[in-house]
């Protein structure tokens, strides 16, 4: 498992104060990268291994809006890993 504090940009809050989802979404990515660099996966070495991880399944507890300034906590962790050949046509 992996934790670390996510901080949003001043730019990712609307009018309103509160995060718009889109940077909310791209603040998990990070997370998701930071958590494979943490386990020895960083994206160097999917570059150097010519393989990639893809999420395939997230899921992102929502109490309510997150407002300008507050401190927000990221914890990911792989349920499992699995090999696979994915084409695209």
């Amino acid at each position: 498992m992996f934790e670390m504090p996510i901080a949003l940009s001043r730019a990712a809050f609307s009018p309103r104060e509160v995060a718009r989802a889109a940077d909310l979404w791209g603040a998990f990515q990070d997370l998701a990268v930071a958590g494979s660099s943490h386990a020895g996966y960083p994206p160097a070495r999917y570059v150097e291994e010519r393989i990639s991880f893809i999420v395939r399944r997230m899921v992102v507890l929502h109490h309510r809006e997150t407002p300008f300034g507050e401190a927000l906590l990221g914890t990911t962790w792989p349920s499992r890993f699995r090999r696979g050949m994915f084409f695209r046509r």
